[in-house]
C-alpha cells in the first residue's frame, strides 16, 4: 500500500468516484451513467493532483456483491485516505475493507443503527459514516431517496441523522439527487438547517461547480465538500478531463 497523504488544515474537499462493476461513471440525478475510466487510473491521476480523501462508492454491490478485488487495488494504489460505500451489510464486511486500506465506511441503502452502533464499537467512530440520498418532493419536502428501489421513503431528515449520529456515526454524507450533476449549487438552505440539529461532521454533495460553492456551504456549517462532475468534466460537452484545485487554490477559498 503506499503511503498516505493528508497534510491540509482547510477543510476536506473530496472526490466522488462511482462505480458500477470495475469502471467509473458518472449521472446526472443520479441517471444517465456515463463512463469516465478506469478507477485505477484515475485515484491515479488524483494522486498526482494531491486530493484531499476520495469517496469510493459501488452503484452495483447492493445487488451483486462488494468487489473486494477492485476495492483491494484502489487502495493499494491511492495516496490520500479513502472511504468506502456500497453494499456493507455486516461487521465482516466493514472489517474487510478496512483491512484492504480504507480509512472509514460508509452505509447507505444497508444503514441500521445496530450495523452502525457494532462497526462503531469494534473500529471507531471515525470509522463509520452515514450516507444519506436526499429528494426534495414536489411541495418542498426532502426526502430520503433509496437508489436500490429508486422510490422515495417519507422520513424525517433530520430525525434520521441524529439516530445515525447516537448509534456511533462519526459523519454524516448528505447526498443532493436533484442537484447531482447539474452545477447549480449546493442546497445550502438545507444543509444550514441540518447542520444546526447534529454536532457530527456533515458531507455536503451533489451540484458543486466552483469552490465559491463550497465556501458558501463552508459557512453553513458543513465540514467537508464532495464533488464529482466538478474534477472529472471539462466544457459543456462534459470531456472527461480530470482536474483538482491546488493547495494555495483551496486555502485561499476556504479560508
Amino acid at each position: 500500500m503506499m503511503e498516505k497523504r493528508n497534510q491540509h488544515i482547510h477543510p476536506r474537499v473530496i472526490v466522488f468516484l462511482l462505480l458500477d462493476g470495475s469502471g467509473a461513471i458518472n449521472t446526472i440525478k443520479f441517471k444517465y451513467d456515463q463512463y469516465i475510466g478506469d478507477p485505477i487510473n484515475l485515484v491515479r491521476i488524483f494522486n498526482h493532483k494531491e486530493a484531499d480523501e476520495m469517496v469510493i462508492t459501488s452503484k452495483t454491490a447492493s445487488k451483486v456483491g462488494i468487489d473486494f478485488k477492485v476495492l483491494g487495488d484502489i487502495a493499494a494504489s491511492a495516496r490520500f485516505p479513502l472511504s468506502y460505500c456500497g453494499g456493507v451489510s455486516s461487521l465482516e464486511d466493514a472489517s474487510r475493507i478496512i483491512q484492504l486500506g480504507y480509512e472509514k465506511v460508509s452505509l447507505n441503502s444497508t444503514y441500521s443503527p445496530q450495523l452502525t452502533t457494532r462497526i462503531a464499537k469494534e473500529f471507531g467512530t471515525s470509522c463509520v459514516s452515514v450516507s444519506i440520498d436526499v429528494k426534495k418532493s414536489l411541495i418542498g419536502s426532502y426526502r430520503r431517496f433509496q437508489h436500490t428501489t429508486e422510490k422515495t421513503q417519507t422520513l424525517n431528515i433530520k430525525e434520521f441523522a441524529i439516530e445515525a449520529e447516537s448509534a456511533g456515526a462519526g459523519e454524516l454524507i448528505i447526498n443532493m439527487v436533484d442537484k447531482d450533476g447539474t452545477y447549480s449549487g449546493y442546497d445550502i438552505d438545507f444543509v444550514r438547517d441540518l447542520t444546526d440539529h447534529i454536532g457530527i461532521p456533515i458531507v455536503i454533495c451533489g451540484g458543486a461547480r466552483n469552490l465559491v460553492d463550497m465556501k458558501k456551504a463552508s459557512d453553513a456549517g458543513c465540514s467537508a465538500f464532495g464533488a464529482s462532475s466538478m474534477f472529472v468534466f471539462f466544457g459543456a460537452e462534459r470531456g472527461v478531463l480530470p482536474t483538482y484545485p491546488s493547495f494555495d487554490e483551496l486555502q485561499q477559498a476556504l479560508r
